[in-house]
């Protein structure tokens, strides 16, 4: 083997080598986005969905209050209602949040201070509340009914789209490894070819 073909036999496995690497440190970060995504579905969002449903429970509760005009309700339970709910929305700001999350969230936020200084100022003198007063709460109430739903259509977007990331990095992944195996094989053939193949004589 002439000192040449050497050369090239260095260069190509170099090449290779070098290939092999690349190819590796490629599909190691497809891996960690497959991996983000999959944490972000299994986790961030079923953690923000047990929040919403928490949240729905509460505001289902003073639905029925108002419809029923319990006056019990209001005098015995709504305050702790009133904390959790507080709590939940604590929580809530706590995860990691969208832009249209924040703005769904503090919209849930702001009607659900407006329903509790609306409460705040109910007349528990009589055995039933007003009808007037119930009916002013059952509005701010489908305002935060709006805002729930909204924040879980988000829910199910979101999840959608980290999905849909961790599908293309796979892909990513899948077409990484396709490339670097063709090119492989490419240098070897044409490392074959200058050493083995020896020009005729004239």
């Amino acid at each position: 083997m002439s000192g040449a073909s050497k050369a090239w036999m260095i260069f190509g496995l170099s090449i290779v080598l070098v290939l092999v690497f690349v190819i590796g440190k490629a599909n190691i970060i497809n891996c960690q986005k497959v991996q983000q995504s999959i944490h972000g579905i299994n986790d961030d969002r079923l953690v923000v969905m047990g929040f919403i449903v928490d949240l729905y429970s509460a505001v289902h509760q003073k639905e029925l209050a108002a419809i029923t005009a319990d006056r019990d309700f209001y005098a015995d339970h709504n305050s702790r209602l009133n904390e959790s709910l507080r709590e939940l929305i604590t929580k809530f700001q706590a995860t990691i949040l969208t832009m249209d999350e924040r703005r769904a969230l503090e919209s849930f936020q702001r009607n659900t201070e407006n329903l509790i200084r609306a409460e705040a100022r109910l007349d528990l003198q009589g055995e039933k509340l007003k009808e007037s007063d119930a009916k002013s709460m059952l509005r701010v109430i489908a305002s935060l009914k709006s805002d729930l739903k909204t924040l879980s259509s988000i829910q199910t977007e979101e999840g959608d789209r980290q999905l849909r990331l961790s599908v293309k990095a796979s892909e990513g992944m899948t077409w990484t490894s396709w490339i670097g195996k063709f090119t492989a094989i490419l240098i070897l053939l044409i490392m074959i070819g200058v050493v083995f193949v020896q020009p005729g004589r004239e």
